[in-house]
């Protein structure tokens, strides 16, 4: 904020779609520096005067270059949707390893014991910590799932979790997941 209302700061100017590089070419240095009202180690607030401002942008010189920024961020976004899709089918394609023929009971003495669990602690937890035992070390889950994000991670969990009760269908009883959700392990998975 300035105490001149007809003179605008470099964030007002960017806001209008400008870039340093139109700022420099079209605009040059500002009209006035002053002492950063935020701080005195901040940066020096850099003022342009609002009709020099307004003046470039009424040129051929602003309207051809705002036609190049627009179709440059269309095509990145056109790229961005396509890596997007991209690793999306790769997502719902990708083999999910999940170790065969674990010793399921082993597997909930070990759970047990990580979670402090008595003989009154109620079976669906411990079916779902076997799951998440087998999800995140019995399986390539972890490796595939570095990197992700949003939707990707939301497809790999659900098909590690659906492969896990392919493989372990005794662990296809009810279930309560990390969000309080009912169901059983496939219905969480898928």
């Amino acid at each position: 904020m300035t105490d001149r209302p007809n003179m605008l700061t470099l964030t007002a100017i960017k806001k209008r779609g400008w870039t340093d590089g139109l700022i420099r070419s079209l605009l040059g240095d500002p009209d006035l520096v002053k002492t950063n009202p935020r701080g005195w180690s901040r940066a020096p607030m850099r003022l342009w005067k609002q009709e020099r401002v307004e003046q470039a942008e009424a040129t051929d010189e602003w309207q051809e270059a705002q036609e190049r920024l627009a179709s440059r961020r269309a095509k990145a976004r056109q790229r961005a949707a396509a890596r997007r899709a991209e690793k999306i089918e790769w997502a719902e394609t990708v083999e999910i390893y999940v170790r065969p023929g674990l010793d399921l009971g082993r597997l909930e003495e070990a759970v047990r014991l990580e979670h402090c669990a008595t003989r009154d602690t109620e079976r669906h937890h411990v079916l779902r910590w076997i799951g998440n035992e087998i999800r995140h070390g019995y399986s390539s889950y972890e490796r595939l799932i570095d990197g992700a994000d949003g939707d990707i991670y939301r497809i790999l969990r659900e098909r590690t979790d659906r492969r896990i009760a392919e493989l372990y269908p005794d662990l296809d009883r009810i279930v309560i997941d990390e969000h309080g959700r009912v169901g059983t392990f496939m219905e969480e998975a898928g």
